[in-house]
């Protein structure tokens, strides 16, 4: 079973069953946290056995990571949905950063890992993000490449991973000296702040 998230969020668009498995975890994690749910539970929910669950997505562990990297996905999704009305390129690029902080900080699934299970839930979307950041970067620069100017793409995925990083930042630690709560914080800090970092 591969371990690669890439691979895992991209499951659901080509297997259905998958896709019942993955939004029977999701709606188990949500109400009772990641600890208290077993293989079994997933199953019961999903209306298959447990055996099919271990074919279709592997360990529990394997389910976590699946769920999270499609959670990700889901956000990444709806922040180019929003910023894909503005033509201006640099508009965009705000749009997308705030819709990525405000989603993430609203997403019902994080929250509620964040809140009962911090010691399960930290360590994967801190220090064990590494590959939720990577489609992060991989996710902007797909969306971004074809506006930015740029004749280095090595470049201007450096500046995406700054900016993602920021972002992972803000999710994780929402308070510090600059104020950042509201939508139109964040929008006047991402023209001022994030603009210049990926348009260079």
């Amino acid at each position: 079973m591969t371990s690669r998230l890439s691979d895992l969020i991209e499951a659901p668009a080509a297997d259905p069953a998958t896709t019942e498995i993955l939004d029977a975890a999701l709606a188990i994690f949500t109400t009772l946290g990641i600890r208290k749910t077993n293989i079994e539970d997933i199953a019961r929910q999903a209306g298959v056995d447990r055996v099919t669950v271990y074919r279709r997505l592997g360990t529990k562990n394997d389910i976590v990571n699946a769920v999270l990297a499609r959670e990700a996905q889901r956000v990444f999704e709806r922040a180019a949905a929003s910023a894909g009305k503005s033509g201006d390129v640099d508009e965009r690029v705000a749009l997308i950063f705030t819709g990525l902080v405000g989603d993430l900080r609203g997403n019902a699934l994080f929250n509620k890992l964040m809140s009962i299970e911090p010691d399960t839930t930290f360590p994967k979307v801190s220090r064990g993000a590494g590959d939720l950041l990577r489609l992060a970067v991989d996710f902007a620069t797909t969306i971004l490449l074809p506006d930015v100017e740029s004749d280095d793409p090595d470049a201007l995925t450096a500046r995406i991973e700054i900016v993602a990083r920021l972002v992972h930042s803000l999710f994780l630690t929402p308070d510090a000296a600059v104020e950042l709560k509201t939508r139109q914080q964040l929008l006047r800090f991402a023209r001022k702040y994030v603009v210049p970092i990926v348009t260079g």
